[in-house]
C-alpha cells in the first residue's frame, strides 16, 4: 500500500523523510490511508497557509527535512461558504487543512455525489513539506489527496 501511495504521490523520498524529525512531537494521531479500489485521481489542496497550526499539530514541529506523511482524510462539501457555494474542504483527524481549488471543486462534487455519502467522501492524503532550516529557509506544509473516481 505504501509503495502504491509513493508512486501515486510521486514522493521518491527516503524512509527517514517520511517521518517527522525525531524532535517533532505529533499531538494528534493520523488515521492510516484507506484501500481504494479502482481508478483514482490526485489533487493538491489550496489554502493550506491558513491552516498551518492544524498541520503542525498533525505533522509535528518542523525540522530540517521535509516530511511526507501518508494518512486518510475526508472531503466535505460546504454549500454555505460565503466565498464559494461549491466549496469543498478537507479534514484530517478532524482538523481542517485546506480546500479543493475553485477550478476543481465541481469535479470533486460530482465524485462525492457518485461515490460519497451525505456530501462527503473518505480520501487518502499526504501531508508534505514543512521544514525549518533557520533564517529564510522555511517551508509550509501542503496536502495532496487521492480520491476514488
Amino acid at each position: 500500500m505504501q509503495r502504491l501511495l509513493k508512486a501515486i504521490f510521486k514522493a521518491a523520498v527516503s524512509k527517514s523523510a517520511q517521518q517527522p524529525a525525531p524532535s517533532a512531537k505529533k499531538t494528534i494521531k493520523l488515521t492510516p490511508p484507506v484501500k481504494i479500489k479502482g481508478p483514482t485521481e490526485v489533487f493538491d489542496l489550496v489554502g493550506e497557509a491558513s491552516y498551518q497550526d492544524a498541520l503542525d499539530a498533525l505533522a509535528g514541529k518542523k525540522g530540517e527535512d521535509a516530511v511526507y506523511l501518508d494518512c486518510s482524510g475526508v472531503l466535505i462539501e460546504e454549500p454555505k461558504n460565503p466565498h464559494d457555494k461549491n466549496a469543498v474542504y478537507c479534514l484530517i483527524s478532524g482538523l481542517k487543512v485546506g480546500y479543493i481549488s475553485r477550478d476543481e471543486n465541481l469535479t470533486i462534487k460530482a465524485i462525492i455525489k457518485r461515490r460519497g455519502t451525505n456530501g462527503q467522501i473518505t480520501v487518502n492524503a499526504q501531508i508534505r513539506g514543512g521544514w525549518d532550516r533557520g533564517k529564510r529557509d522555511k517551508g509550509n506544509y501542503g496536502v495532496r489527496i487521492q480520491i476514488p473516481l
